[in-house]
This record gives structure tokens, C-alpha cells and sequence, in this order.
């Protein structure tokens, strides 16, 4: 898997490019944490993707505010 032991986060995970990138980096072994504004849809697509064996963790934050990200 090229990218075991790797970490990768993505930002706005849950839909379109988003969720591509979600399932191709988890798919090739990377540990994903998805950052999304949308925290309960975040952890759905987390929780479909950690039912194939992936690791894939979700975040409820928005990006575009400092206060959210130092949280």
C-alpha cells in the first residue's frame, strides 16, 4: 500500500473531490482525518469507509475560522 504509516488530512471531505480523495488515500492504506464544517456527515463517511478496513477519522471543524482550528 503506498501510502501506509502515512497520515493525510483532508479538508471539506464529504462531498465531490472531497470524498475522492477520502477514499483513494484510505484505500491505499493512509490513515484520513476528514475536517469538515459538517461534523455528523463528516463521521458518516468516515464510519462507511472504517467499515471496508480503512482508518479514517472525522473532525467537525471550519477551516476558515482560526478559533475552530486551534479547537
Amino acid at each position: 500500500m503506498r501510502f501506509s504509516d502515512q497520515v493525510a488530512v483532508v479538508t471539506g471531505g464529504i462531498g465531490g473531490l472531497g470524498l475522492s480523495v477520502v477514499r483513494r488515500l484510505a484505500g491505499e492504506g493512509a490513515t484520513v482525518m476528514i475536517f469538515d464544517v459538517e461534523g455528523a456527515t463528516a463521521e458518516q463517511v468516515a464510519y462507511q469507509c472504517r467499515q471496508s478496513g480503512s482508518t479514517v477519522e472525522a473532525v467537525a471543524v471550519d477551516v476558515t475560522e482560526e478559533a475552530s482550528v486551534a479547537k
